[in-house]
């Protein structure tokens, strides 16, 4: 008799749908579909008789037939409901025990049958009893995994093909894309996600004003947009927390020096080797040092950089009230599923108070701490890859109970030194010339960044609302740094048309975009254009050529103000007088007629700014923009393998959807599309894309 045990950890893989092909496959009788806790009952004696008459009518055709009887398949669903671990149960009626003994006895007992294929199924291995998978009983062990992006695809095209038959799926829809966006997807998941991307496009057609009016389905279209909002929604059971982990570094990072640097780059450099190394699946490091110095945020910097599939943070917060045994249990858990996943990342924050260590005895949770010590030196199943950050602020404790000699690296990270005060201070834009020395003075030697950073932000609270508009309080240097951007260049002189940062034309994608004349910007007659960040002014003049009543350019080097007005002049001679460029800091900006703009351009704009620039660019937009208005961005993602120090900086089409529309839904996406690879600007084809946002009230 052939007895099939198929494992899976992750929920939603198929394991049902898989079990039923094979039925089917064999051509036996109609599989008995058995979900688990339907084998129990409340009546002494009846958990067994149905197991017993799950097997009633193999045997009677066995006793007829004999060998020649049909092959008859039985699929348990959730089988660790009915086969857990004998004696793990605490019953009086002892039940569960009984019920292993009598389906052992029918799998493989005296008169076992040869006419059966017995097949089971459950997400949690480690609870079944030992004698159901030695040799012989459920001996074939299978293991489903998440599927892989080819695999994703295919899940894909199977749950979109009837939208794409009928003509409901919008041809900007592209499943590639979303295959890889997807990571660590179960296809339950994905099925969520197209459900969820087709509730979003039937919530357009709902007119919320008159609930009786019928659904108009000629015009129902699940565009790229109602599956980047599904993307938002759905969010998968072995996927990264990325958004717990930005709650960790709400400041950013800030470079403070060649220490911060060498913390980075030695960070970078184990995650590519944990990813791509034979010898070495699971690499440890252990972030220590005093409190504040910015040991999380550099570790969740680190895990959101790496890009790997599951990315999960271990902290105390997160147990609160939780008994020993519930800690270890979901530790355990946590390194269980990152076994599942091809390349993981686990940060174990805090590891002190993971152990309950309290200084007065000293006293600390021995039960967990063996737990993590067993953990840190278990290797990941072949084609799995662990990568495990630990950050405390008691090293010395740690090396006492042998957990900092577990870990393979150990870095430490160290308060702020004067000069890593000032680097600090200098690019947050807190001080200028003499202040910065003065301040850097005032402040005691060794202060954690953290520290610093609520210093600062107490001092600009203090300085009231209006002063600390602008994330930089002193706009001199930033200003004077993009003065020498335009005076650079290849040959000393960056005013040249060309070089540098200078695309040379206007964006044919924005050419395209007012030509197709969708969101009203087909006919521009009579409206107000803002373009910060407008560099030579290219698109300033096709924003006039197509109609516009006033454009409005912002720079912030005055070079970049007059090479612009001059090249404006010299294209629209007698309409130069509805384009114009003025020097200005796009946060402070305010529009003197008070009505707001109709129309606002955002190309290369937001990756110029600096990273703690960005938490008032949305907020910004919303201002200047009237009720209605659209503000449309050509997004250029610039990612983290590219310059961090900027210009540019990284940036996503993520990014600008968390800044516009975020929790408090500043504006709504209208529309987010690939730009096609002939009009994107030179060696950047695939790599942009188009967005509309409308301004909410």
């Amino acid at each position: 008799m052939s007895k099939v045990f198929y494992c899976t950890a992750p929920p939603g893989t198929g394991k049902t749908l898989i079990a039923r092909q094979i039925g089917k496959m064999l051509n036996g009788k109609e599989p008995k579909i058995v979900n688990g806790p339907e084998v129990l009952s409340k009546y002494v004696g009846a958990s067994e008789e149905n197991v017993r008459n799950l097997f009633k009518d193999a045997e009677a055709d066995y006793q007829r037939m004999g060998d020649a009887s049909d092959l008859h398949v039985i699929i348990f669903d959730e089988i660790d409901a009915i086969c857990k671990q004998r004696g793990s149960v605490q019953s009086g009626s002892g039940v569960h025990d009984t019920v292993v003994n009598q389906l052992l006895t029918k799998i493989d007992g005296v008169d076992a049958l040869n006419n059966i294929l017995l097949i089971g199924m459950t997400n949690r291995k480690d609870m079944l009893d030992d004698a159901l998978l030695r040799p012989g009983r459920l001996e074939v062990q299978v293991e489903i995994g998440l599927p892989n992006e080819r695999g994703r695809l295919q899940i894909l095209q199977i749950h979109t093909s009837r939208m794409s038959q009928n003509s409901f799926l919008s041809r900007d829809v592209d499943l590639y894309e979303l295959s890889q966006k997807t990571k660590n997807f179960s296809g339950a998941e994905i099925e969520g996600l197209v459900k969820s991307a087709t509730s979003f496009a039937l919530n357009r057609q709902v007119d919320v004003n008159d609930l009786s009016k019928p659904i108009d389905e000629e015009n129902i279209k699940v565009t790229m947009v109602d599956f980047l909002s599904a993307l938002d929604e759905v969010k998968p059971a072995f996927g990264a927390t990325i958004d717990a982990l930005d709650s960790y570094r709400l400041h950013g990072v800030v470079d403070y020096g060649r220490r911060h640097q060498h913390l980075l780059s030695s960070c970078r450099t184990l995650v590519r080797q944990v990813q791509s190394s034979e010898v070495t699946p699971l690499i440890t490091v252990l972030l220590e040092g005093p409190q504040g110095t910015g040991k999380t945020a550099l570790a969740a910097t680190v895990a959101i950089e790496s890009g790997f599939p599951f990315v999960k943070v271990v902290s105390a917060e997160a147990m609160v009230g939780y008994s020993e045994a519930a800690k270890c249990q979901t530790i355990s858990k946590i390194f269980d599923d990152a076994y599942k996943s091809p390349l993981s990342v686990i940060v174990l924050d805090e590891i002190e108070r993971l152990l309950d260590y309290v200084a007065i005895g000293p006293r600390f949770s021995n039960t967990v701490l063996q737990t993590l010590l067993v953990l840190l030196k278990k290797a990941p199943p072949a084609g799995r890859r662990l990568f495990v950050i630990g950050t405390t602020s008691l090293g010395m404790v740690l090396e006492e109970m042998d957990v900092a000699q577990t870990f393979n690296v150990a870095m430490h990270v160290a308060a702020l030194s004067s000069e890593e005060m000032k680097s600090v201070l200098a690019q947050l834009g807190a001080f200028s010339g003499q202040e910065l020395e003065v301040a850097v003075q005032e402040i005691k030697d060794g202060t954690p960044i953290k520290k610093l950073l609520l210093l600062l932000d107490l001092a600009r609270q203090g300085q009231g609302e209006e002063e600390t508009a602008v994330p930089l309080a002193n706009m001199e240097e930033y200003n004077s740094r993009w003065e020498k951007n335009w005076k650079a260049g290849p040959d000393g002189d960056g005013l040249k048309q060309g070089q540098l940062f200078d695309a040379t034309k206007s964006s044919a994608a924005l050419e395209a975009l007012i030509a197709d004349g969708s969101f009203g910007l087909g006919n521009l007659s009579g409206k107000r254009i803002f373009v910060p960040g407008c560099g030579r002014g290219y698109d300033l003049v096709t924003f006039v050529k197509a109609g516009a009543k006033e454009v409005l350019g912002l720079e912030l080097a005055p070079s970049a103000v007059s090479v612009a007005n001059e090249y404006i002049q010299s294209q629209l001679a007698s309409q130069s007088s509805q384009a114009t460029v003025i020097q200005g800091d796009f946060f402070t900006h305010k529009d003197e007629s008070s009505q707001g703009y109709d129309v606002g351009y955002d190309y290369t704009f937001l990756c110029a700014l600096m990273p703690e620039m960005r938490a008032k660019w949305g907020t910004s937009w919303h201002r200047v923009l009237r009720p209605g208005g659209f503000l449309v961005t050509l997004i250029f993602p610039v990612d983290s393998e590219m310059e961090q120090k900027g210009p540019p900086w990284p940036v996503t089409p993520e990014l600008y959807k968390g800044l516009l529309v975020g929790k408090d839904g500043l504006f709504k996406l209208k529309s987010l599309e690939k730009v096609p690879d002939e009009q994107s600007h030179p060696g950047r084809a695939g790599k942009e894309y188009m967005a509309v946002w409308e301004r909410q009230a």
